[in-house]
């Protein structure tokens, strides 16, 4: 009974995305692509993307551990680096001391007891000194990523990429923002300043983008495919910055139709599983255009849906 209101209230949630989807699409959102075209301040960067070759998965959150997701742990990320992945994303954080660490969000980490909760939970009611979360174990036995331990993980492992997310309030690019990437530059240069050729911003908008690689210029970017911005235009406010690659995560999924202007248009697709993951849905969205997916589930069936 529970898994059919489930399904029902999926089905419900689709249908009022896609509604929402065509409204953009037929009303074109005029104000807010006139915006977008007038602004001529826009800076087009020569972004590298050999690290999208040869590497189809993307570990989210570091990927999960002994059937835990979101640890964000030096151990989750070294267990799934031995099993073949390459490219990791993220999250960082700042403690109550005003120092960056590698963790989804406080609420759910208190006291270093993750919880489910974690996901779209983006309060800040919570936070821990550095020194305390340095010390403190996940669960009671996962070793948390201060910035030290995240740019030592960079030098021992040289071939891993990491997509760096930063879970401000409304995910916008604020003072914590600009702190977290200052910090994360600095200590980079003071251990090798080759490792920042390896970091990939995650953008949650074009003027995110924008705002940060003006003083934060990273070698590579994706961009959040969470604003409904009519595809095609999409397309080419995109190619104006040199971004050629966008993950569907955020509070819709985009229509077959949405995905397919897309690709036509160049723009590689990362589909983001990040609740449920299976090697059939994986080839499901790749018959519609996804290059990538992005999930912190190891390959599995899952036979509840």
């Amino acid at each position: 009974m529970f898994r059919k209101v489930w399904r029902y209230v999926q089905k419900m949630k689709k249908m009022f995305f896609q509604l929402e989807e065509v409204y953009y699409l037929e009303s074109r959102n005029y104000q807010m692509l006139s915006q977008l075209s007038c602004k001529t301040d826009v800076k087009k960067y020569d972004l590298n993307y050999e690290w999208c070759k040869d590497n189809p998965r993307i570990c989210h959150a570091l990927g999960e551990i002994d059937g835990i997701l979101f640890t964000e742990s030096v151990e989750a990320f070294k267990e799934n680096y031995k099993n073949g992945s390459r490219v990791f994303e993220l999250d960082f954080n700042l403690t109550s001391d005003n120092e960056p660490v590698v963790l989804h969000d406080w609420n759910s980490f208190e006291y270093g007891k993750l919880e489910k909760s974690c996901i779209n939970n983006f309060q800040q009611d919570f936070r821990m000194s550095y020194s305390a979360f340095q010390d403190v174990r996940i669960r009671g036995k996962y070793t948390t990523i201060t910035l030290p331990r995240f740019t030592a993980l960079m030098k021992e492992f040289p071939d891993a990429y990491f997509i760096v997310s930063v879970k401000t309030v409304d995910l916008v690019y604020n003072n914590e923002a600009k702190r977290i990437y200052q910090r994360i530059f600095e200590e980079c240069d003071r251990v090798d300043r080759d490792l920042k050729k390896r970091l990939i911003l995650h953008a949650y908008s074009l003027e995110f983008f924008d705002l940060c690689m003006k003083e934060y210029p990273f070698e590579s970017a994706i961009y959040r495919l969470h604003h409904c911005i009519h595809p095609a235009v999409l397309c080419s406010e995109l190619e104006r910055r040199g971004l050629t690659t966008t993950t569907t995560m955020g509070g819709w999924y985009p229509s077959d139709e949405y995905l397919k202007i897309l690709y036509q248009g160049g723009i590689k697709i990362i589909w983001c599983a990040v609740k449920q993951y299976s090697r059939e849905r994986e080839n499901e969205q790749k018959k519609k255009g996804v290059g990538m997916v992005m999930t912190p589930y190891k390959e599995r069936k899952m036979s509840d849906e």
